[in-house]
């Protein structure tokens, strides 16, 4: 019987290559997991997509609601701010995703958790942290920090094991992305993966007349009401 494996799926190049790689490497049943905090996703695309890279099973779950509640909201509140210059995002998802993970994992007997983090940055550390924190029996796999591989190593893997794994998709996407960051003045996006100097920051202080016009929100209880 193969082991179970729960991975922290997007949809993009990283993880879909590392689902691919997880089932040919450790021989397992790959559980994609899809956890949708807002992000915009097309659910049915990228449950194609990851059964076409080789999961034996896509669950997608609706985080929306919980994330702005118990997350955003509460950082809104303490006006925290990283570094005490920005607000975090997107980071803030990382606790839930991996409690997500775990609670998955469980149900379905997994051994094993998977995310698709690099080597270099925060996110891994999110996760790990958070998945040591809540079952400390679950092996953490992190293909894409084990690999060590540059983009084009990767993108040569996509392109040997098509058409589980749609490269041109994938790329297309990233490099989409990339543009849209540099458009904005926001730094190279690609040049982040070679040379971590190269990073700018971004939010309010990085571009501050992206965010002249200010915005005003009542609130409730303290909880701000929608804006109309």
């Amino acid at each position: 019987m193969k082991d179970t494996i729960v991975l922290a799926y997007s949809g993009g190049l990283d993880t879909s290559v590392a689902l691919r790689w997880l089932a040919d490497e450790y021989d397992a049943d790959v559980i994609a997991l899809l956890i949708d905090v807002g992000q915009g996703i097309d659910a049915e695309a990228v449950t194609a997509r990851a059964l076409a890279a080789g999961a034996g099973d896509v669950e997608v779950i609706d985080a929306r609601e919980e994330f702005a509640t118990d997350y955003v909201l509460p950082v809104l509140q303490a006006g925290a701010l990283y570094e005490g210059r920005y607000p975090l995002v997107s980071a803030l998802s990382r606790p839930l995703i991996g409690r997500h993970l775990v609670a998955v994992a469980r149900a379905r007997g997994a051994t094993a958790v998977a995310h698709g983090c690099t080597g270099k940055g925060n996110d891994q550390v999110r996760f790990d942290v958070t998945f040591q924190t809540l079952d400390r029996d679950l092996q953490i796999i992190a293909p894409v920090r084990e690999w060590k591989w540059t983009r084009d190593e990767e993108l040569k893997y996509a392109e040997k094991h098509k058409p589980s794994v749609d490269a041109e998709h994938h790329l297309f996407c990233s490099e989409w992305v990339a543009t849209v960051y540099k458009r904005l003045g926001l730094g190279d996006l690609n040049g982040i993966d070679f040379d971590p100097k190269l990073a700018t920051p971004v939010g309010p202080l990085a571009r501050p007349e992206l965010f002249a016009e200010p915005v005003y929100l009542e609130s409730e209880d303290p909880t701000p009401a929608p804006v109309p």
